[in-house]
This record gives C-alpha cells, sequence and structure tokens, in this order.
C-alpha cells in the first residue's frame, strides 16, 4: 500500500506540475479552482475529434481525480465503482448544457455529485 501511495503521490506531483494545481478543497468536498482548465467549448471540440484517451483533457482530468483522492482523507475513490470514461462523459453532458464554463466547474460539480456514493477508507 505504501508503494501504491507513494507511485500516486508521484504521479500527483507530476501531473500538477505539467497540467495545473488543484487549490485548497471547498466545503462541498470540490476543489475551489483549478489552473490550466479547457474551457467546456475547447473539451467539447476534443471530445469530438480525438478518442478520449488520446484528449489533453484526459490527463487533466485524471489528474484531477487522483489529486482529489490523494487529498481527501476519507476518500479512497471518489468514482466508487465509476471509472474515468463516465467521468469525461458526465463532463461532455455538464459542458453540453453550459458553454460558457471551464471543466475545472464541470469536474468540480462530479465531484460534488460523486461525494455521497465515494469509496470511503476502511481503518484495519
Amino acid at each position: 500500500m505504501k508503494t501504491l501511495k507513494s507511485f500516486l503521490f508521484g504521479t500527483l506531483m507530476v501531473t500538477m506540475t505539467v497540467f495545473g494545481t488543484p487549490l485548497a478543497a471547498g466545503t462541498t468536498g470540490a476543489p475551489d479552482a483549478t489552473i490550466n482548465a479547457a474551457s467546456c467549448g475547447t473539451f467539447l471540440r476534443n471530445f469530438a475529434t480525438k478518442s478520449v484517451e488520446n484528449s489533453e483533457d484526459h490527463p487533466w482530468l485524471a489528474g484531477y481525480v487522483s489529486a482529489y483522492n490523494y487529498l481527501k482523507s476519507i476518500t479512497f475513490q471518489i468514482l466508487g465503482h465509476s471509472n474515468l470514461l463516465s467521468a469525461e462523459l458526465w463532463v461532455k453532458s455538464y459542458c453540453e448544457k453550459n458553454p460558457l464554463k471551464d471543466i475545472s466547474d464541470a469536474t468540480a460539480a462530479l465531484m460534488v455529485e460523486l461525494y455521497p456514493t465515494q469509496a470511503i477508507k476502511v481503518k484495519n
């Protein structure tokens, strides 16, 4: 488990360095702001023209989710039994309904929605 935590922390640091740094967590369970988040228009354009895994938004969203999981002490996996593709589809739907927002707004809204269903760490 320590090796996995070290790996995730290292991945988090590299992701934050390359794609932006999440700031302090708010009371809703979602980070308040992020850096380098694409606009919803850019996200939708990328989503339509590239495979999801090849989009530049894929590592950004993966980094956001990883950072959220790491920074929230009780969260094991905010996606619960879902996956990153499902999260990207949720962000796509949010962006279609809110074209003037950016994907950090969409992802923060997703974290709020997923918070009640997250996988919680269990102490031994």
